[in-house]
């Protein structure tokens, strides 16, 4: 099959699911697959605009369950491994040999798992924002004392939203909501609130609540809240609490450039400190007037020259 820029194609990946992708730049260009967040995230087009394009062959891929892959929202074979071995096959359809992983976010715990598991398979290695799928980490983000000490208010609307419904805490109220809340507005609600709480902590400007809503931002809504609590009660599908960081000197022979917001109180710049320990001669980039957003221009314009300067 001749592979088009600029077009959507489908890659069968089970006999369940089928991940949607795209590619930009130059077809003969270096290959650097772009790893969303999330999970649940789905794919922004915005990042595009970060490379040189006859330079790079860009490649956007939706992971499983979101963005244009199907089935939408499907739990069933969605976990961390597949989604590592999605991207390997992805790069094998695609007759490539190394491919740069450039993820934010939970995108960069998806790419360091692939990189543990394909090392030989990856050329460079490019994060924003690490999150490395701890307890601590998600604990920190959705529960009591940690976000929750710079928004208070938000955090008390955040919680009181499935106040009422069963778990032992906010997460796991969250995860039973989406998946067994039959009213559709109350759903539609739960998934929003959600999702403003992550919003909430992407950026130093104030957040908007999204209000009257179109039905793709519904469904985005209802892609990460359903996504994200899924991964992060079962703990990431991670061997063991600490695997990344436990792991992550394998990765030394890679070259791995690893940029962080200071005020970033959504990913915590620790985490980014202890991986870039980790990984020698690994090169970090803490930005100090920058939270977790790729937009910010201190993280943007970093991006842009590390990508100069493959």
């Amino acid at each position: 099959m001749k592979i088009e820029i600029n077009k959507s194609y489908f890659l069968e990946v089970s006999k369940l699911h089928k991940i949607h992708y795209k590619i930009y730049g130059n077809l003969e260009g270096k290959p650097v697959f772009v790893i969303h967040g999330g999970p649940g995230g789905g794919s922004h087009y915005k990042l595009l605009e970060l490379f040189d394009q006859k330079k790079f062959m860009i490649v956007f891929m939706d992971q499983r369950g979101c963005g244009l892959s199907t089935p939408f929202l499907e739990l069933s074979e969605n976990n961390t491994h597949e989604l590592v071995e999605d991207i390997e096959k992805l790069r094998n359809h695609l007759k490539l040999d190394k491919i740069m992983l450039f993820g934010g976010s939970w995108g960069t715990t998806l790419s360091l798992m692939y990189a543990l598991k394909y090392t030989n398979n990856v050329s460079e290695i490019l994060l924003r924002a690490v999150f490395l799928g701890r307890q601590e980490d998600v604990d920190y983000l959705y529960e009591e004392n940690g976000a929750s000490v710079f928004y208070p208010d938000l955090y008390e609307e955040y919680k009181n939203s499935v106040i009422n419904y069963p778990g032992k805490n906010n997460l796991e109220r969250y995860y039973y909501a989406l998946k067994n809340e039959t009213d559709t507005d109350k759903l539609n609600k739960v998934a929003t609130t959600f999702s403003n709480w992550e919003s909430t902590l992407v950026s130093i400007k104030n957040f908007t609540p999204q209000i009257n809503l179109t039905q793709e931002q519904i469904n985005d809504n209802k892609a990460i809240a359903l996504m994200e609590t899924h991964y992060f009660i079962n703990k990431s599908f991670l061997e063991s609490d600490n695997y990344i960081l436990e792991n992550a000197y394998k990765l030394s022979s890679i070259p791995t450039f690893i940029v962080h917001g200071r005020q970033d109180v959504d990913c915590r710049p620790i985490g980014t400190y202890l991986l870039h320990k980790e990984i020698k001669n690994s090169k970090l980039y803490l930005m100090d007037s920058a939270s977790h957003s790729t937009s910010e221009p201190p993280i943007w314009n970093q991006i842009i020259e590390i990508l100069k300067n493959i």
